[in-house]
């Protein structure tokens, strides 16, 4: 990625440009006519950016977030297609996630980076149609999303600098807490 602070000479503005390639990889066989096995691999990622200006202590621009995604599964269709059973096992391993941050006084937010998260978990999906008229359905997910253990927002490096100055504690070590918003169970 290439970012640069200011756009031009004297004009303030802020610019970011980054390239970015996102391959997806899949194998896939077919045990028999009901019965799918398979295992991907793909890379995802989300454009960085640029904060707007709430206080000097917020980074101007944010890097794009990037992640590796890893699944196998199986895929089955049985009793003559009147029952399918999907299964599927995944772990994500993502880098300089993007996350909004309060700014510590203030009613402002940001967004910064934080160095690795990583996901583990199993989906689970049962269908049954024992009749024509009714279909029976339910499911399961787990979900297993935290922080690596030497994970760090650097975003807030600038910001605990300033408050450990006047006696506060700050750290920007987050490792090993979950992420936020994600549910162990679905």
């Amino acid at each position: 990625p290439v970012c640069n602070e200011k756009a031009g000479p004297g004009d303030g503005l802020v610019a970011g440009t980054w390239n970015l390639f996102d391959p997806r990889f899949t194998l896939d066989y077919r045990v028999n006519p009901e019965v799918l096995l398979y295992a991907t691999a793909a890379r995802g990622s989300k454009s960085g950016g640029i904060n707007q200006a709430v206080a000097a202590l917020q980074p101007k621009i944010y890097d794009p977030e990037q992640n590796w995604t890893y699944e196998v599964g199986s895929k089955s269709s049985l009793a003559n297609g009147k029952i399918t059973l999907n299964a599927s096992a995944f772990y994500i391993d993502w880098t300089d996630m993007q996350i909004r941050t309060n700014l510590p006084g203030t009613l402002g937010t940001f967004t910064g980076n934080v160095s690795g998260v990583k996901s583990k978990g199993i989906e689970l999906e049962l269908e049954a149609a024992p009749t024509d008229a009714l279909l029976l359905a339910a499911g399961y997910g787990y979900n297993d999303a935290k922080f690596k253990n030497n994970a760090v927002n650097a975003s807030l490096a600038s910001t605990c600098a300033a408050i450990t100055e006047v006696g506060f504690k700050c750290s920007t070590n987050i490792g090993g807490n979950r992420l936020t918003n994600s549910s162990h169970h679905t």
